[in-house]
């Protein structure tokens, strides 16, 4: 799990230097985007550590969070709410319940929700090999 979610926030970055992929990424969204990706996953076996991917983690994870309002007091609403929508939305296509096939996640509608399912997403494959121990440069 910490290889994945530290994969994902790499790609993040790398992406961000990219202008033609991002636009230019005001600073807060970049904060929003790589807050989602290191949460994305918190809760991916449930609550009760399940030895399977819960579908609905993301849901659990929001729901942790919003839970323990001392996490996130003195942060801006909006932005927390992004986060939030950006970890609840990370799963894409990946939406629906294997067992009982109802669609238990939205999709990221958004830009910034869509960047966040792409980086997850790239995490997850297992073609793709990263150097961490490389370092990013400007």
């Amino acid at each position: 799990m910490v290889r994945h979610t530290k994969a994902a926030v790499r790609i993040a970055l790398e992406l961000f230097r990219c202008e033609t992929v991002t636009g230019h990424f005001p600073d807060e969204v970049k904060d929003i985007i790589i807050s989602a990706l290191i949460l994305h996953d918190g809760a991916k076996h449930g609550l009760e550590g399940s030895r399977y991917t819960i579908t609905e983690h993301p849901i659990v994870v929001v729901e942790l969070i919003r839970n323990n309002q001392d996490v996130y007091k003195n942060l801006d609403t909006k932005v927390f709410n992004k986060i939030m929508d950006g970890i609840s939305t990370h799963m894409g296509q990946w939406n629906t319940d294997y067992r009982t096939k109802k669609v238990v996640l939205d999709k990221p509608k958004t830009g910034t929700q869509k960047f966040i399912h792409m980086c997850d997403y790239l995490a997850s494959r297992k073609s793709i090999e990263f150097n961490f121990e490389a370092k990013i440069s400007n």
